[in-house]
Formats: structure tokens, sequence, C-alpha cells
């Protein structure tokens, strides 16, 4: 690691943590994809569960999308979107 040394102690200290952030950066973007995927296949999972509970007549009802038991999966593709924008202003 090339460090600039100056008498300002806290230019060393912040090429410290930025050095840190570029270490966890395939760490953040392998778990943001990991999360995303898991979140977009979960959530079709539960909106097929959804669309044949309903009957067979019947067309899938207009609030599908705001059924409670799509949220946990919103808000795991929610964090993943944010760990993703997280993880490319460090780039």
């Amino acid at each position: 690691m090339n460090y600039h040394y100056s008498k300002d102690v806290t230019v060393f200290k912040s090429r410290k943590c930025h050095d840190f952030a570029m270490a966890t950066q395939p760490v953040l973007s392998l778990v943001s994809v990991a999360l995303l995927v898991v979140g977009i296949v979960g959530n079709g999972f539960e909106m097929r569960k959804i669309r044949l509970s309903t009957a067979e007549g019947q067309l899938v009802p207009k609030n599908a999308f705001l059924d409670k038991r799509n949220f946990k999966w919103y808000i795991l593709i929610g964090i993943s979107l944010v760990l993703w924008a997280i993880n490319g202003t460090y780039m």
C-alpha cells in the first residue's frame, strides 16, 4: 500500500478507511446481487402462490402486488438496491 505521509494525521486515517472500503467492495457486490436474486425469485414464487390461491375462473386481483406476503420480498429487494448504491459510491 502506498501511503502519502504528511504531518496531518487525518489524511492517513482517511486513506486507511478508503483502503478498507475498497477491500470490502467485492464482498458487498456479491451480497447485494445475491439478495437481489433471492428477492426477485422469492417474489415470483409468492406471486405464483397468490395466483393459484384465487379461483380458476377469476383473474388475479389488481392488488396482488400490494398483498402483505409480498412486502418481505420488496424489503429484501430494497436492501439489495441500497447496498448496490453504497457500493457504487466507493468505486
